[in-house]
């Protein structure tokens, strides 16, 4: 098994965001939809680790639902929503830590990746 991590918080995800992207079938993205969609640098990357994650989870191919399931409470998308885009990038960093610490663990192509990291790919693979 390899790690993958790299598609995550570090040298792939940008620190701005941009004007609101489309959504899959003609939807706009949430304004933190948005943002976690415009944290990578490396999109086509992500975009194929997301298109993967959603062939194994396809009832998770909703940009909304991924963001809800990424800030796992409504406090904490209240939360998210407020935050600048380094704290984004942080708070989104130990949660991944988290993910591992707690077997959040999605197996794509032989790599493990956070629930977090799979599911923000999925996000960028649906815009």
């Amino acid at each position: 098994m390899r790690l993958l991590v790299a598609t995550g918080l570090g040298s792939s995800f940008s620190s701005h965001a941009s004007p609101a992207a489309s959504a899959g079938a003609g939807g706009t993205l949430s304004p933190l939809s948005n943002r976690l969609n415009d944290l990578f640098t490396a999109k086509e990357s992500a975009r194929v680790v997301g298109r993967r994650y959603l062939q194994l989870f396809p009832h998770e191919a909703d940009p909304h639902l991924l963001t809800r399931l990424i800030c796992r409470s409504e406090r904490r998308y209240a939360r998210l929503t407020r935050v600048d885009g380094p704290t984004l990038r942080d708070v989104l960093a130990r949660q991944q830590r988290q993910d591992f610490r707690n077997r959040r663990i999605v197996t794509i192509d032989g790599w493990m990746l956070s629930e977090t990291e799979a599911r923000l790919c999925a996000i960028a693979a649906l815009v």
